[in-house]
């Protein structure tokens, strides 16, 4: 928006290991065993281990790429790390210290840090290669957090996505915020040419999506110091409550809330 004020991106406290590892090379290590989060026959879940004490740490775990990949997010604070962090996405993360930091948490979780270096097959198709060189090396980057901005759209543009609302993993809720910016987008397809109005569809955007994300990128921000059910369950309530743009419209403009439950 080249405005500095929106620029308030700031260390959040917490910072992520991030690293994925192979489907196979899960089973081989388990006698062949699939575990549910990677099993195809069954819906695709991503998985939660929360800490529910003082350092906030938490785990996060989803299959990717047809479930060729389990990815994971495991966050700490940054004063248990033992050296500071960077935003840098490239910045190696120790695997032992990945460990030490979760050794009270399930011992099956525990165990899949341990796979997070593989030997180097010797057969292999470019494709897989490129999957192997990544998946398994551990990146640590600093969790930034930034304010709601005060508008997405300035004359005919409109930011969408990480763009728009970056936030922190806590809800694991930047993708499924991008997708329902992608649903706001059919606005433009349910137009007449050649006397439609960019302006004003950008503004029914901006007035659904915007305060939607917003709340959302608050709740996140809160998320880190929930710890209870009740506040775990609240926020999860309302972000899978969405009743796409036009009904949010619909509400808007009848003077209801947006969100119903």
């Amino acid at each position: 928006m080249g405005d500095a004020a929106l620029s308030t991106a700031r260390p959040s406290g917490m910072s992520a290991f991030r690293f994925t590892l192979l489907a196979e090379e899960i089973k081989n290590k388990n006698g062949g065993a699939v575990p549910d989060i990677l099993d195809p026959t069954k819906s695709a879940c991503l998985d939660m281990v929360l800490a529910f004490d003082q350092t906030n740490r938490s785990v996060v775990m989803y299959p990717c790429r047809n479930f060729e990949l389990l990815n994971f997010v495991c966050i700490v604070p940054d004063m248990s790390l033992k050296e500071a962090t960077s935003e840098s996405w490239s910045a190696a993360g120790d695997r032992e210290e990945l460990i030490s930091l979760f050794t009270d948490f399930p011992p099956a979780i525990v165990q899949y840090f341990k796979y997070a270096y593989f030997p180097q097959p010797k057969r292999r198709s470019l494709a897989h290669w490129f999957i192997y060189r990544y998946a398994a090396n551990i990146k640590l980057w600093q969790l930034r957090d930034q304010d709601p901005l005060p508008t997405y759209i300035k004359g005919r543009a409109v930011l969408i996505g990480d763009a728009a609302h970056p936030m922190t993993p806590h809800q694991g809720q930047g993708g499924t915020q991008a997708v329902e910016d992608a649903e706001g987008v059919r606005l433009f397809s349910e137009i007449s040419f050649p006397s439609y109005d960019v302006a004003q569809i950008l503004q029914d955007f901006d007035r659904v999506r915007r305060p939607r994300a917003a709340q959302i990128q608050n709740n996140t921000r809160k998320s880190i110091e929930r710890r209870s059910a009740e506040d775990i369950y609240s926020f999860a309530k309302y972000n899978w409550t969405y009743p796409g743009i036009k009904e949010c419209l619909r509400r808007i403009d009848a003077g209801e809330e947006m969100i119903q439950f």
